[in-house]
């Protein structure tokens, strides 16, 4: 039985239904292999998992939120063996034009209002900050905020660091239902 890793940044995502949908997702595309294991990993440049595993995925572009995509794909290689794959998303520069008009995003539902807002710090690191207004049953709304730090890493940076850790480029994708700034790489290891 092939088994899956599902790796998350635990400061980056709210885990209500994610690891199901993702499994099923996987169970789905590849021949109904079961989702077997989530691990959520507090930081992924410091911690990997000791076991080996021949299916590895990191989605919802959780890798731009990693300041060194090399450690990264070094500890997905300590933790895959030959012909392992390894499944993730990156997005590129062009996800802040697509997202802000300038630099500036509003997200209004119904239960919550969130204000997202953008800055080029350096020449692939942006800060992004949201205000988020959360309507509560009184119809008083709470204020929490959130900072981020986004990585934007070149196509080319990405398929060095893949050769790097013994892994081959095996395929790309696009999906515009998904954005138009967001890339899908699948690895192989050699």
């Amino acid at each position: 039985m092939a088994v899956f890793v599902i790796i998350y940044l635990e400061a980056t995502i709210s885990l209500s239904n994610i690891s199901l949908v993702i499994g099923s997702l996987i169970h789905h595309k590849y021949n109904n292999v079961p989702c077997a294991y989530t691990k959520i990993i507090k930081d992924t440049q410091k911690e990997y998992i000791q076991d080996k595993f021949k299916y590895i995925t990191c989605n919802f572009d959780t890798v731009n939120y990693l300041e060194d995509f090399n450690k990264f794909i070094s500890h997905c290689s300590k933790m895959q063996d030959e012909g392992g794959i390894l499944i993730f998303d990156i997005v590129t520069e062009d996800i802040f034009d697509e997202i802000f008009e300038a630099d500036i995003f509003l997200d209004e539902e119904e239960n919550y209002t969130a204000i997202w807002t953008h800055k080029k710090e350096k020449k692939n690191r942006h800060r992004i900050d949201i205000s988020i207004f959360k309507k509560e049953k009184s119809n008083i709304y709470t204020r929490y905020d959130e900072h981020h730090k986004k990585y934007i890493y070149e196509m080319e940076e990405v398929i060095d660091g893949l050769n790097n850790n013994g892994y081959v480029l095996y395929d790309v994708a696009k999906n515009p239902k998904y954005g138009y700034s967001r890339i899908f790489v699948i690895a192989k290891k050699e």
